[in-house]
C-alpha cells in the first residue's frame, strides 16, 4: 500500500472539496434551468389535479366534473308578418361553475319540419342560474312552426365562488296588451359594486303558463344602490289563448245581518244561510291574488270588522260562516253608511296593497237605510249613506250593490253604486250565487298572468 505524503493528501482533499462544490453548483444551476414548477397549463397531471390541468387547485374543471346544461324550452315568436325572434330558457345545474364561451345553434323549422333558417352564437353561462338565450331579426317569408336549440362542442368550465350580482325587480307594469304592448320595469342594483353591463330579458306568460312573448335589452354602467327604469315594447298584441286576472283586487264584502235575514225562523236561519253560502262561492270564484275583508252590519257595522283583508280563502270563508244575527235588544235596523265607512277605512288601511284595485260589494235586504237618525232630518240615513258612497267612489273605489227580495226597489242602491250596471236585484236568495259569480268576473282584469325578468351580468 502506497503511503502518501501529507502534501499529496492535502491536494486530494482540496480537489475533493472543489469537485463537490462544482457538482453542487452544477446541480443547482441544472435545477433552475431545467425544473418547471407544476402549473394548470403544463399538460401534465401533477399537484393535486383531478385530471390533466383540471380540478384540484386548478380553476378549470374536468369534463366529468360538469353536468350538461338543461334546455327547458325553445320557441319562436312572431313579431309581425315578416319578422321572428327566438328564445331558449336554459338552466345551469352546476354549482359555482361558469363558462366564458359556450357555442349554440337555433334552427327554425316550417310546418313540414324543414329548416328554413338557422343562427349560431356564443354566450357566457353564469353559475347555478336560469338564463334566457335570445336571437332576433329573422326575416322570413315562411311561417315558423318550431325551433330546435342545442349547444355545440366542448365548452371550457371554470370554478367560480363569487356571488352573482344582486338585482332586485322593484316593478313590472304591463299596459296596452290589446295593442302594441308596453312593459315598464324598475331594477335596483343591491350589489356592493357596479355592474358594467347587464342583460335584461323579459318573458310574458299567458293563463296556461305558456310563454307568449320575449324581449331583451342591455343596461350599461349600473351603479351600486341605484334604480333604473327600462321599457320593453312589442309592435302587435300578444297571442293570448287563455287569460287570467292580471291585477290583484282588495275587496270589502259587506253583508246584511239585520233581523229580517232570519225572517222565516228556520234553522239554520234563512235567507242568511243562503247568503253566506253564496258569498263563499264568490270567494272560490275570485283570483288567488285577491284579498277580502268581511263587514257585517245591522243597526251598526261590526267593530272590529269580521275579517281584515286576507288572501287565505279558508280564513275568509270561516269569517263568512261566523256571521250571526245578534240579539242586541229590540229591532235590528239598517245602517248602510256605517258599513260603507268601515269598508272604506279597511281599504285605506296599512293592510291594503298599493298595486291592487279596490272594490266594495254591499248586500242588503233593506230598501233604504234607516239609521243613524238625526232629529228633524227624516232622510238623514239615506243622505249620509249617499254622501259616504260619493266620497268612496271619488277615491277610485268601485261599489257593487245587491238588493235581496222580490219586491225590492233598487233606486237607492243604484244611486250609491258605481253605475247602474253595478247594481243587482236578487228576487230569491238562490239567485245570489250567479250574481256573485258575475261580479267576480267583472272585477277580474284579464291579461297575461306572469311577467318574469331574467338578469345576467355580461363580463
Amino acid at each position: 500500500m502506497v503511503d502518501l505524503d501529507w502534501s499529496t493528501k492535502r491536494r486530494i482533499v482540496y480537489l475533493s472539496i472543489i469537485t463537490a462544490v462544482l457538482i453542487l453548483l452544477i446541480s443547482v444551476l441544472s435545477f433552475f434551468v431545467f425544473y418547471k414548477k407544476p402549473t394548470c397549463f403544463d399538460g401534465s397531471k401533477n399537484q393535486n389535479e383531478a385530471g390533466i390541468d383540471c380540478g384540484g387547485t386548478c380553476t378549470k374543471l374536468c369534463t366529468n366534473q360538469v353536468s350538461d346544461l338543461k334546455i327547458l324550452w325553445a320557441k319562436p315568436f312572431k313579431i309581425n308578418d315578416d319578422f321572428y325572434s327566438v328564445a331558449a330558457l336554459v338552466e345551469n345545474p352546476n354549482i359555482n361553475s361558469v363558462s366564458d364561451s359556450v357555442e349554440y345553434i337555433f334552427k327554425l323549422k316550417n310546418s313540414f319540419g324543414e329548416v328554413i333558417a338557422e343562427r349560431r352564437g356564443k354566450t357566457s353561462i353564469p353559475n347555478s342560474r336560469i338564463l334566457a338565450i335570445f336571437e332576433s331579426d329573422f326575416r322570413l317569408t315562411e311561417e315558423v312552426k318550431s325551433v330546435d336549440f342545442e349547444f355545440l362542442g366542448n365548452s371550457v368550465w371554470y370554478r367560480e365562488d363569487q356571488e352573482p350580482v344582486d338585482i332586485d325587480i322593484k316593478k313590472t307594469d304591463l299596459t296596452r296588451i290589446d295593442y302594441s304592448p308596453r312593459l315598464e320595469v324598475s331594477l335596483e342594483n343591491k350589489s356592493f359594486g357596479s355592474v358594467s353591463r347587464l342583460e335584461i330579458t323579459a318573458l310574458v306568460f299567458d293563463g296556461k303558463g305558456e310563454v307568449i312573448a320575449v324581449s331583451r335589452t342591455f343596461l350599461d354602467g349600473f351603479r351600486s344602490g341605484s334604480v333604473e327604469d327600462i321599457v320593453f315594447t312589442w309592435p302587435e298584441a300578444f297571442p293570448v289563448t287563455e287569460k287570467v286576472c292580471q291585477v290583484p283586487v282588495d275587496i270589502a264584502l259587506i253583508l246584511d245581518r239585520s233581523g229580517s235575514m232570519a225572517a222565516d225562523s228556520l234553522e239554520p236561519p234563512q235567507p242568511l244561510t243562503q247568503v253566506k253560502n253564496a258569498a263563499s262561492t264568490f270567494v272560490d270564484a275570485i283570483s288567488e291574488q285577491d284579498s277580502v275583508s268581511i263587514i257585517s252590519f245591522a243597526t251598526t257595522a261590526s267593530k272590529p270588522i269580521d275579517l281584515f283583508l286576507e288572501k287565505n280563502k279558508n280564513f275568509i270563508k270561516k269569517a263568512i260562516e261566523g256571521i250571526k244575527i245578534l240579539d242586541e235588544g229590540g229591532t235590528q235596523y239598517t245602517n248602510t253608511s256605517d258599513a260603507l265607512n268601515q269598508a272604506f277605512l279597511e281599504l285605506k288601511s296599512d293592510r291594503q296593497r298599493k298595486n291592487a284595485e279596490k272594490v266594495i260589494i254591499l248586500l242588503t235586504d233593506g230598501e233604504k237605510p234607516n239609521r243613524p237618525e238625526k232629529e228633524g232630518q227624516q232622510d238623514y240615513p239615506v243622505t249620509l249613506a249617499f254622501s259616504k258612497a260619493t266620497e268612496i267612489k271619488s277615491d277610485n273605489i268601485e261599489i257593487f250593490t245587491i238588493g235581496l227580495g222580490a219586491q225590492f226597489d233598487g233606486g237607492f242602491l243604484q244611486s250609491i253604486s258605481t253605475n247602474p250596471s253595478h247594481y243587482y236585484n236578487a228576487p230569491e236568495a238562490s239567485d245570489l250565487e250567479n250574481i256573485y259569480k258575475e261580479i267576480a268576473t267583472k272585477i277580474c282584469k284579464e291579461g297575461p298572468t306572469t311577467i318574469d325578468i331574467i338578469t345576467r351580468e355580461i363580463k
